[in-house]
Order: C-alpha cells, then sequence, then structure tokens
C-alpha cells in the first residue's frame, strides 16, 4: 500500500492549494464593463480616498481598515458596507491608487471562496491620467446611476 496518496490528501489539508491568480484588466476593460450588472468594482482603498474621486458606479470595500471583509458574515458585510455582500460567484473587479492593495485584497477574496476575482493594476493613478478616453457615455450614465 502506497502512502503518498493519504500524505498527500493530509497535506493538503494542512497547506491548502494557493487560490488561482486573479485575471488582470486594463482601463478600457474595466471603462467597458461600467454599468454591468453581472461586475462589481470595488474601490479598495480608504474611505477619504474613495470620498475624493473613484471610477463611476463603484462600492468602497477598504482593504487596510478591513482586510477580512470577503469572510464577513453577509449581515456584518452589509452593516458596515451599505450594500449586500456580493455571492462567491460574483464577478468582482478591485482596484486601489496603483495597484498594491488591489493585488491583496483579491488574493483574501480568492481564499474566502470568490471565484471570479480581477484587478485592474493601473487602478485610480492610470484611470485619473486617462480620464475620459474610451469611457462609454452610455456607460458611464448607467454607473452614475447606481449612488
Amino acid at each position: 500500500m502506497s502512502l503518498l496518496p493519504l500524505l498527500r490528501e493530509r497535506l493538503g489539508q494542512l497547506w491548502p492549494q494557493r487560490p488561482d491568480r486573479p485575471n488582470t484588466l486594463s482601463r478600457q476593460d474595466v471603462a467597458r464593463l461600467l454599468g454591468c450588472p453581472d461586475v462589481l468594482l470595488v474601490d479598495v482603498r480608504e474611505p477619504a480616498e474613495y470620498a475624493a474621486n473613484r471610477i463611476p458606479g463603484a462600492r468602497s470595500v477598504p482593504f487596510r481598515s478591513c482586510p477580512e471583509a470577503w469572510t464577513l458574515d453577509p449581515d456584518v458585510f452589509q452593516a458596515k458596507f451599505g450594500f449586500a455582500k456580493p455571492q462567491a460567484s460574483q464577478a468582482l473587479v478591485l482596484y486601489c491608487k496603483s495597484g498594491a492593495r488591489a493585488s491583496a485584497a483579491a488574493e483574501q477574496a480568492l481564499l474566502a471562496g470568490y471565484s471570479d476575482v480581477s484587478t485592474y493594476p493601473g487602478s485610480m493613478d492610470d484611470w485619473l491620467a486617462h480620464e475620459d478616453q474610451d469611457t462609454p457615455a452610455a456607460a458611464l450614465d448607467a454607473s452614475q446611476s447606481q449612488r
């Protein structure tokens, strides 16, 4: 009898496999997704940063002040962030100022069981540098109405 399968199973329980890496999206990709009801755009910067500027239609889930956000009970998530916790199958697109916090938050979302997670590595720095370029007016109008 080989112990290898049993050993692999036990090690897998102790050290779960790393989740898949998040997808990465360009500014044009994000612009095309604005207003899409199947995608939740998430700003993981702190509330003051979110209040100053954000990508239209984005919701705030600040990573530094709540890194465990994606593991919260749905009622706690709703009370803390002001909107319903997305289902684990919901497509998430995370961004921050320059990409670092979004990557860390995406890793946490994947570990929490979210299966469709993407990041916008350019984040707000890139968005603001190219403001209004290739951003469909209809998508902007639709995302503005979500506020």
